[in-house]
């Protein structure tokens, strides 16, 4: 039996967007306890009439998080049948059981950022699935943040040649420059004498005018990145899919790897937690 596995990783931002001001950080982190302190067979969320998931454990050290999920697909017991003998016998589980399958993830808490990082394969809980959770467990943690319309989200995080990803898309929504402050004493700002209370690097969003894309635009900025006047740190372009879904890339994750190899249990075929979790760690200190 094979020792390891390779396994793809999957980056994405969890967003929130509400009409009250709230510090998405310190609402994750006790939403996700809010849900751990429960009863394993009050964490279940079904993603479909035949397949449920639950949040199985959370370990928290600094600003990073390793959790694991684990769903199972059920309502199916076919006979078994051994590959060596070809003899078949009754299958075991009851209608209501389904083999255990791990998606292990981190979450990294980066300044405005909290960044998912999440195992990705055919069986494998999905990031909709996972910010569909937390807002099913937001509504008994904070009542009135939900009733007031406050729901996670997700965007999706590309991380390969970033022109390249930037030209596919297609459409670009906005593009946020990261800049050093000194851009606010510029000619038209002037605000040389008056940045000694403003962080060192400041945000500059652009966006298209509605039902456009300034994707052109997106280039150009892209293009002058380190090369004028002021440091440009890093640049975040946020834009949608063919299906519409949310996308955003980001210069600062480009060079992240997007595989890891694990171990795996001889017995079981089972992936071994601890060790893609240290290598999922290892992947979110790298930014």
């Amino acid at each position: 039996m094979a020792t390891a596995k390779k396994r793809k990783v999957a980056f994405y931002f969890i967003t929130f967007q509400s009409t009250l001001e709230v510090e998405l950080d310190q609402l994750l982190k006790g939403l996700l306890a809010h849900i751990t302190a429960k009863r394993k067979n009050t964490r279940k969320y079904d993603i479909h009439s035949k397949k449920f998931f639950l949040l199985d454990s959370l370990s928290s050290n600094n600003d990073t998080q390793k959790l694991t999920l684990k769903s199972a697909s059920h309502s199916f017991r076919a006979p078994l049948i051994d590959r060596n003998t070809a003899d078949e016998r009754d299958n075991p589980k009851t209608i209501t059981e389904g083999e255990v399958e791990k998606t292990h993830g981190v979450i990294k808490y980066m300044n405005d950022d909290v960044l998912l990082i999440l195992e990705k394969y055919r069986g494998s809980v999905k990031p909709e699935h996972f910010v569909n959770y937390l807002n099913r467990f937001l509504e008994s943690f904070e009542t009135n943040l939900f009733q007031a319309g406050g729901r996670f989200f997700y965007e999706i995080l590309v991380k390969e040649n970033f022109l390249q990803e930037l030209r596919n898309m297609p459409r670009v929504l906005s593009t946020t420059v990261y800049a050093d402050k000194r851009i606010l004493g510029g000619e038209a700002l002037n605000f040389s004498d008056r940045t000694t209370e403003i962080q060192d690097v400041v945000q500059v969003e652009i966006k298209a005018k509605r039902r456009q894309s300034m994707k052109r635009a997106a280039v150009d900025i892209y293009s002058k990145l380190n090369g004028g006047t002021y440091e440009i740190s890093k640049i975040r372009i946020k834009g949608k899919t063919e299906s519409n879904n949310d996308i955003t890339i980001d210069t600062s994750f480009i060079e992240k790897r997007e595989y890891v190899v694990a171990t795996l249990n001889e017995d079981t075929g089972e992936v071994n937690s601890n060790s893609i979790l240290a290598q999922l760690i290892l992947i979110s200190n790298s930014n």
